[in-house]
């Protein structure tokens, strides 16, 4: 099921003429027919790490760079919710 992300993503896509329906992957061709280029550069960019850098943001390549990027903030990974639990002592000390 496709979330707002996925939805945001392939609707631009889908204005520019570069999303395929059926196989869900967006083909880079000239970034100049997209509403805001710089985002073509970013998903280019995007495929490269995260896919084959073949030029098709297939959807497995899609899916790949949203669950890093949640992976990043609220995974398992990060250590943020689900680490070792740590100890701050603080301290303080008077003289007269």
């Amino acid at each position: 099921m496709a979330g707002r992300e996925y939805g945001q993503l392939w609707d631009e896509a889908t204005n520019a003429g570069a999303f395929d329906a059926a196989t869900r992957n967006i083909t880079f061709g000239n970034c100049q027919s997209w509403d805001e280029p710089v985002n073509c550069e970013s998903l280019k960019r995007a495929e490269n790490r995260f896919g084959d850098g073949n030029g098709v943001y297939s959807y497995d390549e899609q899916q790949n760079a949203f669950n890093s990027f949640y992976d990043s903030f609220f995974g398992t990974q990060s250590g943020r919710f689900y680490a070792t639990r740590r100890h701050v002592r603080l301290g303080f000390e008077l003289n007269f």
